[in-house]
C-alpha cells in the first residue's frame, strides 16, 4: 500500500520532531536508587548497651537515637510514642516510614505478619532517606539489627 501525497508530507513533517524527543526525553529519565537509612546503621549489630527513656514511655536503644540524629526524625519517634497507649496489647509492632517522590511520607505499623495496625500519611517530609523500620517490643523501639 503507498501513501498518498498527504500522508507523506504528514510524515516528512512529524518524523524531525519524533527524532528531536526521544533524546529530551531520555535525558529526563533518572535512576534513583533507594535510600534505606537503616543500612547506614550496621554497627549497632548485636544489640545495644544503653537504653534511654522516650516520650509517652517509649524506651529507645542506642540504634533507635543514632538513626533519629543521623536523619534528623524524632517526629518518627513522636508518631510511634504517641500509638503507645492504644496498640499496648501488641507486643511486637513494625513501623515504617516510605518518603514519595513527592516529599509526602506514609507511616505504617504492622504486626510483623502484614496486618497493618496504623497508618499515617504526612503531607511533607525533609527525610534525607526514602525509607526507615524501627521494631517497638514491650514498649521498647530498636533497630532489627539489635534484635
Amino acid at each position: 500500500m503507498r501513501a498518498n501525497a498527504h500522508e507523506r508530507h504528514v510524515c516528512a513533517i512529524l518524523a524531525p520532531v519524533i527524532i528531536l524527543l526521544i533524546p529530551e526525553r531520555l535525558n529526563c529519565i533518572k535512576i534513583h536508587k533507594m535510600i534505606n537509612a537503616n543500612d547506614s546503621l550496621n554497627e549497632f549489630s548485636g544489640g545495644s548497651e544503653n537504653l534511654y527513656k522516650y516520650n509517652f514511655g517509649l524506651v529507645i536503644t542506642e540504634g533507635t537515637l543514632a538513626l533519629v540524629q543521623k536523619f534528623e526524625c524524632f517526629w518518627f519517634l513522636d508518631i510511634i510514642a504517641s500509638y503507645l497507649p492504644t496498640l499496648k496489647k501488641e507486643e511486637f509492632q513494625v513501623w515504617t516510614l516510605t518518603k514519595h517522590s513527592d516529599n509526602s511520607a506514609t507511616v505504617k505499623c504492622t504486626d510483623g505478619n502484614d496486618k497493618v495496625l496504623k497508618t499515617q500519611k504526612i503531607p511533607w517530609t525533609d527525610f534525607s532517606a526514602d525509607e526507615c523500620t524501627i521494631w517497638v517490643e514491650f514498649g521498647t523501639a530498636l533497630l532489627s539489627i539489635e534484635h
